[in-house]
């Protein structure tokens, strides 16, 4: 999976394959999705929430309902006509449905909707109040991240009892907050969140990776001078008419 994380430096984060069907039942334990449903997936398909969404639909026989790209009113006639039980959305788009005129939301129908589970960045508890308010007590807010995928869910009675709140861990995930020392701090103190679950992280690739990846792989079929210095990944080669390569042009790319 591709994340920016709080560095802001793109980076893949590599994720080992779980054994067993211990992550689906853990998110099952927490969001009520059923099999056969219809989904209308709203978050991109390309970031990790839309892309889980999705692979937890096949599992589930579900029937998924996309627009090319997300439009705040486009989306509501689409989970009205479609009876969709499911709606999958960062909270952005949340916020840019509540701001829609109030005639232009009671256009439509979302009685059949039992769950919007939104994930992808912060929730704010006026947002989260704000759209039970307005659309039933549906909302079901997912914490986690790229590296560990899910650390904990809230429900709509927590988001009640509590606004802001991330819930509870699901089914086979343990977290803890540990202070500077990796030591279990009480309930109430402020320190580092760690997760376990079924989902194991195996670190972090990026561009460099690939370029070492390049050296080794010459250096194993070449002469040793002949290992670049440098790799730089281009489109395409810069050639002319005849196909010849221009050496000039790509010293100069």
């Amino acid at each position: 999976m591709l994340t920016s994380g709080t560095t802001g430096t793109p980076k893949g984060a590599k994720r080992g394959s779980p054994k067993g069907i211990l992550p689906i039942a853990s998110v099952l334990s927490r969001l009520p999705l059923r099999s056969g449903e219809r989904t209308m997936i709203a978050a991109p398909l390309f970031h990790s929430w839309g892309l889980g969404q999705f692979q937890l639909g096949l599992l589930l026989g579900t029937t998924y309902v996309l627009n090319r790209r997300f439009d705040p009113e486009a989306t509501l006639p689409a989970v009205s006509e479609h009876r969709c039980t499911s709606l999958a959305v960062v909270p952005i788009m949340m916020q840019r449905i509540l701001a829609l005129p109030d005639d232009t939301k009671r256009k439509y129908d979302l009685c059949s909707l039992r769950v919007t589970a939104a994930s992808g960045s912060a929730l704010p508890s006026h947002l989260a109040t704000d759209w039970m308010d307005k659309f039933g007590d549906n909302l079901y807010n997912f914490y986690g991240s790229t590296e560990v995928a899910m650390a904990s869910v809230a429900t709509p009675e927590d988001m009640r009892a509590a606004p802001g709140t991330v819930g509870k861990p699901p089914l086979g995930t343990s977290v803890a907050i540990l202070d500077g020392q990796g030591q279990r701090l009480p309930n109430g103190q402020t320190g580092r969140i760690f997760v376990a679950n079924a989902i194991t992280f195996e670190g972090y690739t990026s561009g460099d990776d690939i370029e070492d990846e390049v050296r080794v792989y010459v250096k194993r079929r070449l002469a040793g001078y002949k290992v670049p210095r440098d790799v730089v990944f281009i489109d395409a080669l810069p050639r002319n008419a005849t196909g010849k390569v221009l050496k000039r042009k790509l010293e100069q790319n």
